[in-house]
C-alpha cells in the first residue's frame, strides 16, 4: 500500500514531533536520531522554521546570525538536557559541533555545552585530553621554532 502524497508533506516536522514524544517517554537514543533526521527540513518546512526563528530578533546578535541548523541542534540539546537525557544531548551536540562552520557565532556555546555534558556524564578523561589541551594550545600558541616559555 502506497502512502498518499499529502502524507509526504512535512516529514521532517513529523520526525521532530515523534522525537519530542520519545523525549517525554525517556527514550533519548531514538529521540536524538529522529531530531538529527528532522534537521534536514528546517529551511523548507514551516513548523521547523518557526521553531528555529522563535525568539530570534533582527538586531544582528549572535543568535540571529547563526546557522539555522545549528540553532535547531541547540534547541534539541536543550530539550534532551531538560529531560535528563545527557547522553542523547551529547550526541546531538557533537553532531552540531562537527557540522558547524568555523565562523558560526554559536560555536563557543556549543563547545561549552559539549564540555558540560561530558562532565555531567563523568567523561573526565575526554575533558582532560580534548579541552585542556585545546585551551593550552590557544593560550600558548608556540611554534616549533620558538623557545617554549610562558608569555609575560
Amino acid at each position: 500500500m502506497q502512502i498518499p502524497t499529502r502524507c509526504e508533506w512535512n516529514t521532517c516536522s513529523r520526525k521532530f514531533l515523534m522525537a519530542v514524544a520519545l523525549v517525554a517517554t525517556g527514550e533519548g537514543d531514538k529521540a536524538s536520531r529522529w531530531m538529527l533526521e528532522a534537521a534536514e527540513g528546517i529551511i523548507k518546512e514551516q513548523l521547523l522554521h518557526s521553531i528555529v526563528t522563535k525568539g530570534v530578533n533582527e538586531s544582528g546578535d549572535a543568535g540571529s546570525r547563526a546557522d539555522p541548523v545549528m540553532r535547531f541542534h541547540l534547541i534539541c540539546v536543550q530539550l534532551l538536557e531538560q529531560a535528563g537525557l545527557c547522553s542523547a544531548a551529547l550526541r546531538v551536540a557533537l553532531v552540531a559541533l562537527n557540522s558547524s562552520k568555523t565562523d558560526d557565532p554559536l560555536l563557543p556555546a556549543i563547545w561549552s555545552i559539549v564540555a558540560k555534558l561530558h562532565l555531567n556524564l563523568g567523561h573526565y578523561q575526554v575533558i582532560n585530553q580534548t579541552y585542556l589541551i585545546r585551551f593550552h594550545v590557544l593560550t600558548y600558541p608556540f611554534t616549533s621554532n620558538r623557545k617554549h616559555t610562558k608569555p609575560s
